[in-house]
């Protein structure tokens, strides 16, 4: 609404809903054959409080929780479809100890021990910093000429002057009214 884009409100039995609707079964049966009707992933959480355990990290005042927080963050990521639940836990391990400069056993590698190769947990670990490096995108594109916009750098400069230039003209016709009613 604030870009100027009119609000739809559509009726349930509008024929314009169930265009809608329909375009919307039609995108998510895609993506459902992209990913080869694959929707079951089994999440790393059970996994990542053993290996604490099993690692004598789980009274650390900073590890535990630092690694929970990785892996929700990872969620945003293509990780858990990429890498096996003992690849991603041993990832946020690993990240959450180096950031702590907690060192962890060597002798066997620690991730051999939880089935993970260790340049999958670095990549894991990637991933994950990779995430917060990564600047926010303060403006979401809403259609394919905002795309391009956002594609060369432009849409935040071009949101921020429509919603001056609009704000600027509510204002005078505010003062207009205002004026006009005093006098």
């Amino acid at each position: 609404r604030d870009r100027g884009y009119p609000e739809i409100v559509t009726d349930g039995y509008d024929a314009e809903y169930y265009d809608l609707k329909n375009e919307m079964v039609i995108a998510e049966m895609q993506i459902l054959r992209r990913l080869g009707f694959n929707v079951q992933v089994e999440l790393p959480y059970g996994l990542l409080v053993n290996y604490l355990r099993c690692l004598e990290v789980t009274e650390h005042p900073q590890i535990p929780q630092l690694s929970w927080n990785y892996l929700n963050d990872l969620l945003r990521t293509p990780v858990y479809v990429c890498f096996q639940p003992e690849t991603i836990a041993c990832g946020v391990i690993y990240l959450a100890a180096l950031k702590c400069g907690v060192p962890l056993p060597t002798s066997p590698p620690w991730w051999i021990v939880f089935d993970a190769n260790e340049e999958d947990i670095r990549q894991v670990a990637r991933a994950a910093v990779a995430l917060h490096e990564r600047s926010r995108l303060r403006v979401m594109p809403l259609d394919s000429d905002e795309l391009e916009m956002h594609l060369r750098g432009e849409l935040e400069d071009h949101v921020k002057a429509t919603r001056h230039t609009r704000y600027e003209t509510a204002n005078a016709s505010s003062k207009t009214a205002s004026i006009a009613s005093t006098v």
